[in-house]
C-alpha cells in the first residue's frame, strides 16, 4: 500500500497478512507525537498514542503524513477578597506573579524587561544588585488583591503600590502546567484548558461514526474557520488522535503539508502567502488552479514559517514497498513487506515528532492494516497494575539508533520510555504522562548504571543481575499490555484517510 506522511506518529504492522507488492504511502516531516501504531507497522508512541500497519507483506502506506502548597505569607485570606476562590490565586507564588506581569514585558516582542545588563556591552551588573527593587523581598509582597468577576481576572497591588492584573483563565493554566493537574469539571478551570483522556477498546466504528469527536474532514481543518481548525487541534489533546476523511492524494502531498501547517501553530497572516505555506495553498484553492514550480509540488515555501519539519526523510515523503527515489533514505523496516510492532517513530532523535501525520494514497489489496494504542492509556494501566515497573521505564534510559549506509546518515538518541512528571516527593513520585519513546526494533542493548562502588566487584556484579531483571520484568508488564485487543485501534485506512498522531505534551 501507498501512504504520505509528515512528522507528526507511532506505528507498527502486522505480520499475518500480506501487502501486494504496489502499495504505496506517503508522509510528512515532523510536528511531534504519542501514539503507538502498527503496520502493523506503525507504532508512533512519543506523545500519547501508538499506531500499526496491523497486516503484512508490502505495507506500503503513503505516510503523509500535585504536589501540596504551602499558602505565601504575603498573601493572606484576608488580603484577598473575592467571590471567587482566593485559593487559586495563592497556589502560585507572590515573585512569579510579579515577575509574570505585563509591566516586566515588552508588549511587541514578549521578552522581559527586567533583566539587568550593561546596554553597552551586553554583560550582567559588575557588582550584585541586592539593593534594587527586584531583588527586596518587599518587592513581591502583596498588599492586596481581589477578583473581578466581570472581567473574569485578578487585580494585584503590591506593597509599593503596583497593579497588575492576570487573567483568571491565565493563573488556571500555569497552576495545570506547574503541578501537572488535569482540568477538573468546576469553575476553578476554564473551559479553554483542555482536558486529556484515555481511551481503550476503540474500534473503527467509534472513530468513523457520524457524531465521532474524532473525525473531521479535510476541507474544514485547511480550509475552515480559525474555530474548525482549533477543534482539531482540541481533539488532538484530548485524545492524541484526528481522523481527517478526504484528503487529496494526488497533489503530490501539497494537501498533506498545508494540513500539517494548519494543526501545527500556522502563521495567523494567512494572507501573506510568501511566508504561510496554509495561506498559498488557501489562495491556490480558491483561484481554481496550481502555481507549478519548476513543475514540483509545493510543500515548503522558502522563507515559510509553517508547515511540516524536514527530517532524514524529507518533509513530506512517500514509502513505499519498492520503487523509491533514489537517494531516498529507505534503511528502515517500515519499507519492508513484514508486520511490525507497536512502536512510536525516530526514537533516534533527541526531540522525536510530537505530531506525525499518514496519509493513505494505495491501500493493499489484502492486509495492510493499520493499528494505533494510547500509549498515555497503556502507561497508566502499567502504573496501577505494577507502579514498579511503572518506575523502571521512567527512570532507565534507553538507548536508540538508527545508520543509513547509503546515505550517510548515523543517528543516536537515549531517554526512558515513559517519560512523566517528576513529583519529587514519596507520596506522587510521579505526576502524569508526558511522552512516550518505544521501538524495539531501534533500540540498543541496554546497559546498567556505572558501578556504584568504583570498582568492578562481586558488588558490581550483583547490581548488573539485579538491573537486568528488574528491566526485564518491567519490558514484558509494558509489552502485555500493548498485546492486549483493548489497547488496539485497528482501522482500515483509505484513500484519502489521513491519521493524525499527537505524542508529546510537554510545555
Amino acid at each position: 500500500r501507498s501512504e504520505q506522511w509528515c512528522n507528526t506518529t507511532y506505528r507498527t504492522r502486522n505480520k499475518a497478512d500480506t501487502l501486494p507488492a504496489s502499495p504505496i504511502s506517503r508522509g510528512a516531516g515532523g510536528v511531534g507525537d504519542n501514539m503507538l501504531r502498527s503496520n502493523t507497522k506503525l507504532l508512533h508512541l512519543p506523545f500519547r498514542r501508538f499506531w500499526s500497519n496491523a497486516t503484512g507483506n508490502s505495507r506500503r502506506q503513503h505516510r503523509l503524513a500535585h504536589n501540596q502548597h504551602q499558602h505565601p505569607s504575603s498573601l493572606t485570606h484576608n488580603r484577598c477578597m473575592s467571590t471567587k476562590n482566593h485559593e487559586i490565586i495563592q497556589m502560585l507564588p507572590p515573585r512569579f506573579l510579579r515577575q509574570s506581569s505585563t509591566q516586566n514585558y515588552d508588549q511587541s516582542t514578549h521578552q522581559r524587561l527586567d533583566v539587568h545588563f550593561d546596554i553597552n556591552n551586553g554583560k550582567p551588573p559588575s557588582q550584585p544588585i541586592e539593593k534594587t527593587n527586584t531583588h527586596n523581598n518587599d518587592y513581591y509582597s502583596i498588599r492586596h488583591c481581589m477578583f473581578d468577576d466581570a472581567e473574569n481576572k485578578w487585580i494585584v497591588t503590591w506593597n509599593d503600590d503596583e497593579i497588575s492584573t492576570f487573567s483568571n483563565d491565565w493563573i488556571n493554566e500555569q497552576i495545570q502546567k506547574w503541578t501537572g493537574r488535569q482540568p477538573q469539571n468546576n469553575e476553578s478551570y476554564d473551559a479553554g484548558v483542555v482536558k486529556r483522556v484515555h481511551w481503550a477498546n476503540l474500534t473503527e466504528t467509534h472513530v468513523r461514526a457520524s457524531n465521532s469527536p474524532l473525525s473531521l474532514s479535510f476541507s474544514d481543518v485547511v480550509s475552515g474557520s480559525g474555530e474548525q481548525q482549533a477543534a482539531a487541534l482540541r481533539i488532538l489533546y484530548r485524545y492524541g488522535i484526528l481522523l481527517v476523511t478526504n484528503t487529496p492524494t494526488d497533489d503530490g502531498g501539497e494537501g498533506v503539508a498545508a494540513l500539517a501547517a494548519s494543526v501545527s501553530g500556522g502563521s495567523n497572516k494567512k494572507d501573506c502567502v510568501d511566508t504561510s505555506l496554509l495561506g498559498w495553498y488557501q489562495q491556490q484553492q480558491k483561484q481554481g488552479g496550481k502555481e507549478q514550480t519548476e513543475g514540483r509540488p509545493v510543500t515548503v515555501l522558502r522563507d515559510g514559517t509553517d508547515g511540516p519539519l524536514r527530517t532524514m526523510f524529507g518533509n513530506v515523503w512517500s514509502t513505499h514497498s519498492s520503487d523509491m527515489a533514489a537517494g531516498a533514505s529507505i534503511a528502515d523496516s517500515a519499507y519492508g513487506n513484514g508486520a511490525l510492532p507497536l512502536h512510536t517513530d525516530m526514537t533516534y532523535f533527541r526531540d522525536p515528532p510530537g505530531l506525525q501525520i499518514f496519509t493513505m494514497v494505495s491501500p493493499a489489496a489484502e492486509g495492510g492494516k493499520s493499528i494505533f494504542a494510547d500509549g498515555f492509556a497503556a502507561a497508566e494501566r502499567l502504573r496501577i497494575a505494577d507502579p514498579t515497573s511503572f518506575n523502571v521505564l521512567c527512570t532507565t534510559v534507553r538507548r536508540y539508533r538508527s545508520i543509513d549506509d547509503a546515505t550517510g546518515w548515523h543517528l543516536e538518541a537515549r531517554g526512558p520510555v515513559i517519560s512523566a512528571v517528576n513529583r519529587k516527593n514519596k507520596e506522587h513520585l510521579w505526576g502524569p504522562v508526558t511522552a512516550i519513546r518505544h521501538n524495539d526494533l531501534d533500540r540498543l542493548p541496554d546497559l546498567p548504571p556505572p558501578p556504584s562502588c568504583g570498582t568492578f566487584d562481586t558488588t558490581w556484579k550483583k547490581e548488573q543481575e539485579e538491573f537486568y531483571e528488574k528491566l526485564q520484568i518491567a519490558h514484558s508488564k509494558w509489552d502485555e499490555i500493548l498485546g492486549s485487543d483493548e489497547f488496539r485501534l485497528v482501522m482500515d485506512l483509505q484513500p484519502g484517510d489521513t491519521v493524525l498522531v499527537a505524542n508529546q505534551v510537554r510545555c
